[in-house]
């Protein structure tokens, strides 16, 4: 069951994803779209490239409801992901 929620999970995100790029083919400055996609990365596992997308929505928004929680959010993920790559290689 934990396997099939998981692909369940990243059928979201990849829908998501989908959703976002047709948002931000037709404006690239979308902000919603720009956080989704970085929320959609970020469920992917896909952290660095989630920070890239939600640096854009602080740029563009700064006050963007919830882009700091979020974001720092990804960057611990980041890190826990690092961590545990460098205590594997022990």
């Amino acid at each position: 069951m934990a396997r099939s929620k998981k692909m369940s999970e990243d059928a979201k995100a990849l829908w998501l994803l989908g959703v976002c790029q047709r948002r931000l083919k037709e404006n690239p400055k979308d902000v919603d779209a720009l956080f989704c996609k970085g929320v959609a990365l970020a469920k992917m596992g896909k952290y660095k490239e989630s920070i890239i997308h939600l640096n854009r929505v602080t740029l563009l928004s700064p006050k963007y409801p919830g882009i700091d929680l979020f974001k720092s959010r990804v960057y611990e993920a980041l890190e826990q992901k690092v961590s545990s790559i460098l205590d594997s290689g022990k």
